[in-house]
């Protein structure tokens, strides 16, 4: 009896040791995939991101892409993060909110007026999703770093009866206008999450070379938004974020009821139907393809002239590989893709305690950027003599 129960534990334990063995295997050739076109900059971020490198490792328990995902939600966040909240009022009367992560002691007194930016864009759920890990990488490289909460969005009172549609630049142009005034020699980077990465894509389109930035970062971005909301409608992943729709619409149907019909929208049965009653009734479109004309973040990409890191897992649950409009980066002058073969939506998480691989990857980047901005800089200033 007790050698069938010890044949019985050896067949379990190797039923759960053995694939987990074959994966090791599998990841330690992983090494993240890379897509550009060649450039002095893009040789100069290979050689200084040593991540780009190295295989990229899953946490041993969290492999499964739904894990991956949830734990972007479910891990704790550092508590010991403060902020100050500063409100912004837009040209139109409405508020977003900047939220000023108080910097380390002992990199307190070596802010000064050239000190780096980075803009921090939350993703869904804005109000929970964790940035403070980003955060907390980015002070110790010595960055300030500021979160940029939307109207209506994470305690930001509505003032005017307009919510921010996916691809309304608007408010975040007049924040980056406001932090250039207040920082006038600072070099500036922006780094966005899920959802917020079409509001990034969009503004770097729109606004091209204008835009002030020196480096943008985009994590598990979506990049057609249009197919995704009209062919993915059973998607569960959509399905929770048009729940989320809906929630965040009732926290200010009162003040929307002359602008819109939500009664109609809290029976929208897919994201499409939500944006067509919510935002296009809003902005006064009357039809959706010219509602994903002004949205859709792939509008205007030929125009980005900002040095653009996208990352993104091939098993995304939301936007997977096979979604990825590769050729974009091997045209595009200065944008890289960076693809690994697992890590959800947002994920990325390694080791056995999770912590982000692509949140370190984004400071390495970031970091290599502005070193190759400043070494140009200084090369045209030499070369004027």
């Amino acid at each position: 009896m007790i050698y069938i129960v010890f044949l019985f534990l050896v067949r379990v334990i190797a039923s759960v040791v053995v694939p987990l063995l074959g994966k090791m295997e599998d990841v330690k050739s992983c090494v993240p995939s890379l897509f550009y076109q060649e450039s002095s900059l893009m040789k100069f971020v290979r050689r200084k991101c040593t991540l780009l490198k190295s295989p990229y490792k899953p946490t041993l328990w969290a492999m499964n892409r739904h894990v991956q995902t949830a734990l972007t939600l479910l891990l704790p966040t550092n508590e010991e993060m403060n902020y100050n909240r500063q409100y912004l009022q837009m040209g139109d009367g409405g508020l977003v909110a900047l939220d000023w992560v108080l910097p380390i002691h002992k990199f307190s007194d070596k802010l000064n007026a050239k000190t780096p930016l980075v803009i921090i864009l939350p993703g869904l759920p804005s109000n929970s999703f964790p940035v403070s890990n980003i955060c907390d990488i980015a002070r110790t490289h010595g960055y300030r770093v500021v979160i940029f909460r939307k109207r209506g969005h994470d305690g930001v009172p509505l003032t005017t009866p307009k919510l921010q549609s996916i691809g309304d630049c608007t408010d975040l142009r007049e924040t980056v206008k406001y932090i250039r005034q207040q920082y006038k020699k600072a070099k500036m980077a922006a780094v966005a999450y899920g959802s917020a990465t079409g509001l990034l894509l969009s503004y770097l389109g729109e606004f091209g070379s204008s835009a002030d930035l020196s480096a943008a970062v985009n994590i598990s971005p979506s990049y057609d938004l249009q197919e995704q909301f009209d062919t993915d409608f059973r998607n569960p992943y959509n399905w929770l974020m048009l729940q989320y729709a809906k929630f965040q619409l009732s926290q200010h149907a009162g003040a929307l009821l002359q602008t819109v019909d939500c009664d109609r929208a809290f029976q929208s049965s897919c994201l499409s139907d939500f944006e067509k009653t919510v935002y296009a009734k809003m902005y006064g479109i009357h039809n959706m393809d010219e509602y994903w004309e002004k949205n859709n973040p792939l509008r205007e990409v030929d125009e980005v002239a900002v040095p653009l890191l996208c990352i993104n897992s091939l098993d995304d649950p939301i936007c997977p590989g096979s979604k990825i409009p590769y050729d974009l980066f091997t045209t595009l002058p200065n944008a890289m893709l960076v693809t690994t073969k697992r890590g959800g939506h947002c994920g990325f998480f390694q080791y056995l305690r999770p912590e982000s691989w692509a949140d370190q990857l984004t400071i390495q980047y970031i970091d290599s950027v502005l070193q190759f901005v400043h070494l140009q800089d200084g090369f045209m200033r030499n070369s004027r003599f």
